[in-house]
């Protein structure tokens, strides 16, 4: 299950960091084809719209790289590609599979185990929750956690049917 989890915060992330990197090429008024010419390896236009599209993961150095030919600090393009994320995280919607959540035993689960146990024998027939941006964003609230530290949780018991 790890594997749904890791896919999911990579997909956020990866899409929230491509949207701040074609923003902020718009704004300079660039091209793509403008800013692969200031870069001084040999980034190909398609690759860097991968990385715009969200379609393709952007290293750190190629993010230090593309950061460097926007005039911009790498350190606050990817602060704001994470609050991105955060923003973006509230448009997930997980399945969640509440028996493998009630088995785990990991200390830090405790109020899921809680919340899960308490579903099952509410609706025992129902062993996927089905949870949308703002049910998962009204849970972090009662449990004290940030979005996407929830989100993050929550996936690891994500089948991969989940959206």
């Amino acid at each position: 299950m790890d594997v749904v989890h890791d896919d999911v915060i990579d997909r956020v992330i990866t899409h929230a960091l491509g949207e701040v990197l074609k923003r902020t090429r718009e704004d300079l008024g660039l091209s793509q084809a403008q800013l692969v010419a200031r870069m001084p390896s040999n980034v190909r236009v398609k690759t860097l719209a991968s990385y715009e599209q969200g379609a393709r993961a952007c290293t750190v150095v190629r993010l230090c790289e593309i950061a460097r030919a926007l005039g911009a600090s790498p350190v606050d393009i990817l602060a704001r590609a994470l609050h991105r994320a955060e923003f973006d995280a509230q448009t997930v919607r997980l399945h969640v599979d509440l028996r493998a959540l009630t088995d785990d035993t990991r200390p830090e689960l405790k109020q899921l185990r809680r919340w899960a146990r308490a579903r099952l024998a509410t609706y025992p027939k129902t062993t996927l929750a089905r949870l949308d941006g703002s049910a998962i964003q009204e849970m972090a609230v009662l449990l004290e956690t940030t979005l996407t530290d929830l989100v993050s949780q929550l996936a690891m018991f994500t089948p991969n049917t989940a959206s």
